[in-house]
């Protein structure tokens, strides 16, 4: 027991196919996938339903095609850039791709890495969510503490969920594990 209370200790190392799965996570929710996916696809539809009730004929076809190339573009080419920074972030930066221990206390988050280590106070963290199997706990900075879920007991998960509730705002608990 560290400063006065439980102590969960978890050593978590990431793996590339994970952290791509989640900057994708990441990205659909920042954007709302719900409003991201219809809007560009009633973009598409309307692109086709102008193309086979009024013809080429009537429509020109650029005016056809801007539709349809805009939801292109958005669904497919903005998740690809994605995955392609995801993965350079992933090749250059060594603090991501190293095992990490993790202690959380009353006190805060301690972690110790190959290349760095530290401890965050709770009053840094801003929001705590779960995604694609890992709990991400946001600094408010680009900084963010990965922990998969695999790498906790039934006892760990817990303990932070209820160290998780006391310290970060908003958060209102873990989701039944899958």
């Amino acid at each position: 027991m560290a400063d006065g209370g439980p102590v969960v200790r978890v050593k978590a190392a990431p793996k590339l196919e994970d952290w791509l799965g989640l900057n994708a996570a990441i990205f659909r929710r920042r954007i709302r996938a719900w409003w991201f996916t219809y809007f560009f696809v009633g973009w598409a539809v309307l692109g086709l339903v102008l193309m086979v009730v009024d013809g080429p004929s009537t429509v020109p076809l650029p005016a056809v095609l801007l539709p349809i190339g805009l939801a292109l573009v958005f669904s497919v080419l903005l998740p690809l850039l994605i995955r392609v920074n995801a993965q350079q972030v992933w090749d250059r930066s060594e603090e991501i791709r190293e095992e990490r221990a993790y202690e959380f206390s009353r006190g805060g988050v301690t972690y110790t890495g190959a290349a760095s280590s530290g401890r965050i106070s709770w009053s840094v963290f801003k929001r705590a969510e779960v995604a694609r199997g890992y709990m991400i706990l946001y600094t408010g900075q680009p900084a963010v503490v990965l922990i998969p879920e695999s790498a906790l007991t039934g006892e760990q998960r817990e303990e932070l969920d209820r160290l998780l509730r006391a310290h970060v705002p908003g958060f209102a608990g873990l989701p039944p594990r899958r």
